[in-house]
């Protein structure tokens, strides 16, 4: 599924509970259900600009778009893959909301945990512009990469492999997701 994430980023109102995006994407999730949840789809994917959660610096987030992750988080979506950031970082399955943690080189935080009931997000914005840094991961943050790349994800039935390649072609973050919830 396709998210307009420019939307929310640059007007946060348009993507409020209530909104016309906010609706639009509801009913799209409500119209594509897991098989878990009665529907006939083993996963769900996203795919949108604007990240929710970044390493990029202390605090690093994208608050304009939590209604749409939070939508996420409750339609069961398994990958959210983003690409504003001009790095690569892989979160673990996220929680609905973001809680008390820790980010490095800034202290405690409310930012990203954890929580298996939740998409995995991978930020993969490495083509084009300069790389941003990521000095400050958060410790939801599962995998960090300041360099150029392509990430390649295989979907199956009930599962998703995903591998990020760096311009040499060589694996620098590799791993399988299952479609549990």
């Amino acid at each position: 599924m396709a998210l307009d994430s420019g939307f929310c980023f640059y007007t946060p109102s348009n993507c409020a509970v209530g909104s016309s995006e906010y609706e639009w994407f509801s009913g799209e999730l409500a119209s594509h259900l897991k098989k878990s949840k009665g529907g006939s789809y083993a996963g769900i994917v996203v795919g949108t600009h604007f990240d929710a959660n970044e390493s990029q610096e202390c605090g690093g987030r994208n608050t304009e778009v939590d209604p749409m992750t939070e939508l996420m988080y409750d339609y069961n979506v398994d990958l959210y893959l983003a690409g504003h950031v001009h790095n690569y970082e892989r979160f673990c399955s996220l929680a609905k909301y973001r809680a008390a943690t820790t980010q490095a080189n800034c202290g405690a935080r409310t930012g990203p945990v954890c929580d298996t009931a939740g998409p995995v997000e991978i930020n993969v914005g490495t083509g084009g512009a300069a790389r941003a840094s990521s000095d400050d991961p958060w410790a939801a943050s599962m995998a960090r990469f300041v360099v150029p790349g392509v990430l390649e994800v295989t979907l199956h039935d009930a599962s998703w492999d995903f591998a990020f390649y760096n311009t040499s072609s060589m694996v620098l973050d590799s791993g399988t997701g299952i479609a549990t919830h």
